[in-house]
């Protein structure tokens, strides 16, 4: 989601360890030209050591330490990083076959007249 609207690239993965309070593992991580992120930890991770983010007041839990599987019985799927890579050319390809595709339910206002 970090990539969405925004001009980055995936430019490949890497395993990496991260350390952070107790938790200590090796995770494969994307990267990609973000500016003004360091690391940007997906919902996987979140889900995975159960963390509660708050915003008023800031704070950041981690409910566990050790990272839980993902439970298959919440329709958990798992998108290959690198197969989900986009160009500025299929994304545009695909908005004008989503147009054509949709243009009989997007009249404009005078067509209902």
């Amino acid at each position: 989601m970090a990539m969405q609207g925004s001009s980055a690239q995936l430019t490949g993965t890497i395993s990496a360890r991260l350390q952070y309070e107790d938790i200590d593992e090796t995770r494969e991580f994307d990267v990609l030209n973000l500016d003004k992120y360091d690391i940007v930890l997906g919902t996987p991770f979140l889900y995975q050591h159960q963390v509660v983010m708050s915003l008023n007041p800031m704070r950041v839990i981690i409910g566990t330490a050790v990272s839980q599987p993902l439970a298959s019985n919440y329709n958990v799927v798992r998108i290959a990083s690198l197969t989900a890579a986009a160009t500025e050319i299929d994304l545009e390809r695909v908005r004008e076959t989503l147009k054509k595709e949709a243009m009989d339910l997007c009249r404009t206002a005078e067509e209902y007249l």
